[in-house]
């Protein structure tokens, strides 16, 4: 596979993948609301240490290493682990 036809298949696997990132990203921005607000529940924590993981891992997938470690600090925060 040439070059050219692996960026394009990623372009094309990125963007039927970029709506379930996005949605990831609203997932944590909701938990970091209540954190801030003192009122994260334990389910969302979990769910927020989800999606934080998954998303790293899809981010990363395609290069954005900085959008993926700021997940992976996100999963560690939800997990409790430093």
């Amino acid at each position: 596979m040439s070059d050219a036809a692996l960026r394009s298949a990623l372009e094309k696997l990125w963007e039927r993948s970029r709506e379930t990132a996005l949605a990831r990203v609203t997932v944590l921005e909701a938990t970091a609301e209540s954190v801030a607000a003192e009122t994260l529940t334990d389910d969302a924590r979990r769910q927020a240490e989800r999606e934080a993981h998954r998303l790293a891992g899809a981010v990363g997938t395609f290069g954005f290493w900085s959008a993926s470690a700021m997940a992976r600090d996100s999963a560690r925060s939800a997990s409790g682990t430093p």
